[in-house]
Formats: C-alpha cells, sequence, structure tokens
C-alpha cells in the first residue's frame, strides 16, 4: 500500500504574474470604488431634497449680477433627523433675486446650480444650537435649508428687511 500522495504548495515567484492581468483588476477596482461613490452622492442628494429644489428653482451656471457670494460655505438640506451635510463645498449668496446655491468638486454632477426665489421662501428664523445658532429657511413644499454663522446672519436680515418693506 502506498501512503498519501505529498501535494506541493503552489508558490508564485515576483514575476509570474504579469502587468497585463494586475494593471485591468487594479483599474477595475478604481472604477467602480468611484463608481460606489458616485451612486451615494446621487442616492443621497434625491434622498435629502437638492434634486427636488433643482426641478422647482434651478439656477444660473454664475450667480445673478449684484449678488454677493462666499465659496466655501457649509449648510444644510433636509429635516431634523438625519439631513445631507455640505460642509465646505457651497457657494452661496443671496440678493434681490433669491438665494444662490452651488457646489464644488464632484458633487456638481447630481447638484444643479439653485436659486430659489424670495417669493417661494415661507419663513426665515434662527434658532439655538449647543453652539451658537443657525439659520433655518423653510418654502412651501420643500425641504428646508439650514446655514451657519455670517451668511445665516446676512440672510437672516436681508429677509427681515424683505418683510419690513
Amino acid at each position: 500500500m502506498r501512503g498519501p500522495v505529498p501535494v506541493e504548495p503552489i508558490v508564485l515567484s515576483p514575476g509570474a504574474v504579469p502587468v497585463w492581468v494586475v494593471l485591468p483588476v487594479v483599474l477595475g477596482f478604481f472604477v467602480v470604488l468611484m463608481g460606489g461613490i458616485l451612486v451615494v452622492v446621487c442616492l443621497v442628494t434625491a434622498a435629502r431634497g437638492w434634486m427636488t429644489y433643482g426641478v422647482r428653482h434651478r439656477g444660473p451656471p454664475e450667480p445673478p449680477p449684484g449678488m454677493t457670494t462666499r465659496s466655501g460655505q457649509s449648510m444644510m438640506i433636509g429635516s431634523d433627523i438625519a439631513p445631507a451635510n455640505y460642509r465646505h463645498v457651497i457657494t452661496a449668496g443671496f440678493g434681490e433675486a433669491g438665494i444662490y446655491l452651488r457646489t464644488g468638486s464632484i458633487f456638481r454632477l447630481f447638484h444643479p446650480p439653485l436659486l430659489v426665489p424670495w417669493t417661494a421662501v415661507s419663513k426665515v428664523e434662527q434658532k439655538p444650537a449647543i453652539k451658537g445658532v443657525y439659520t433655518v429657511v423653510e418654502c412651501e413644499g420643500l425641504a428646508r435649508l439650514v446655514f451657519f454663522g455670517a451668511l445665516g446672519d446676512g440672510l437672516l436680515a436681508h429677509w427681515r428687511a424683505r418683510v419690513a418693506s
């Protein structure tokens, strides 16, 4: 009787896998990863309200004349529970035409620029936060917009001046 036949492990030498096999696998991984990130961005945009604003209040690629904007702003859109948070990627401004919002970088693919006219705004108010206050803009039938800092303060002052006149 014979005993079991020993099996030799397969050991690849450093040059055993050709580059033409490794390169497509690595590139494919990054393509799938970027595709997944874009799908997540698209789903969050649809679920939290930016796309709804985009359908109703699509704005021009650049702010209207006479509107002062600030880049690198932060804002949120959506309800109190799990709103979409846009930290330091928003170019925002306000003027006589309304509230202008535009995202930067890769977010532009699913985030058209917005120009929300003042006639669509039903209420602007400040609410207390753990540190300071935040400004809430409510529009009829749309998710709320939340702004922070000087942008929110300026927006509230502009709203109050419009309501007073």
